[in-house]
C-alpha cells in the first residue's frame, strides 16, 4: 500500500488472526491514519466499549464479554434492566449508501446482524438465503456465513448472483441501492 510522500508499506494478516505485519518504510512526518479489517466485529466492538468505559474511570474488573455467536442462546434482559445508551439509526437505504460507496465491511456486518432478532451470523444467514430462494435464485451451493463477504467461506453462484440483481432491479425499493 503507498503512503504519502513516496513511502511504502506493506500490510500483511496473519491468516485467522486479528494480527497484522507491518513492513516497509514511512516518513518520519506522515500523519495519516491506515484502516483495517477485523477478523470479528462483534469482538472488536466489545472490546472497545469496554476500553472506553475504563478510560472514563468504569470499573470494568468483573465484565464479561460475550459475542452473541458463541452463545448457546440469545441472551435475555433482565428485569427492570434500563438501556445504557437509545441510538436510533438512520434509514437502511443510507446505510445501504453507505457500505455500498465506501466499502465499508463494519456497517455491513452490523447490518446484517440486525436481519434478526437475535443478532447471530447463522440466524442471519437463513434470511439472506430464504431471501435469495424467494428471489428466484438457486440456493443450492451457495453459503453465507458473514454480512461483509471477507469469510472466505461465503459462496456465491454466477446465476444466484443473476437472480439477485433482477430481482431488486424490479423491487420497490431498488432506488436504495443504485
Amino acid at each position: 500500500e503507498r503512503v504519502r510522500g513516496g513511502s511504502r508499506l506493506r500490510v500483511e494478516r496473519v491468516l485467522g488472526t486479528d494480527t497484522y505485519r507491518l513492513s516497509g518504510q514511512v516518513a518520519s512526518g506522515y500523519r495519516g491514519t491506515l484502516s483495517l479489517p477485523v477478523g470479528n466485529p462483534t469482538r472488536y466492538a466489545l472490546h472497545a466499549f469496554a476500553d472506553r468505559l475504563r478510560e472514563a474511570g468504569i470499573d470494568v474488573s468483573d465484565l464479561r464479554l460475550w459475542d452473541i455467536d458463541d452463545l448457546a442462546s440469545p441472551p435475555s434482559v433482565a428485569d427492570g434492566a434500563a438501556p445504557l445508551l437509545v441510538h436510533v439509526s438512520p434509514p437502511l437505504s443510507a446505510l445501504a449508501q453507505h457500505i455500498n460507496h465506501e466499502s465499508d465491511n463494519l456497517y455491513a456486518e452490523h447490518v446484517f446482524r440486525t436481519l434478526v432478532a437475535d443478532g447471530s451470523a447463522s440466524a442471519a444467514a437463513r434470511r439472506v438465503t430464504d431471501f435469495l430462494d424467494a428471489a428466484g435464485a438457486d440456493t443450492e451451493g451457495i453459503a453465507v456465513r458473514d454480512g461483509s463477504g471477507l469469510s472466505r467461506k461465503n459462496y456465491l453462484t454466477p446465476n444466484a448472483m443473476a437472480a439477485l440483481l433482477r430481482h431488486m432491479a424490479r423491487h420497490r425499493h431498488a432506488g436504495a441501492f443504485r
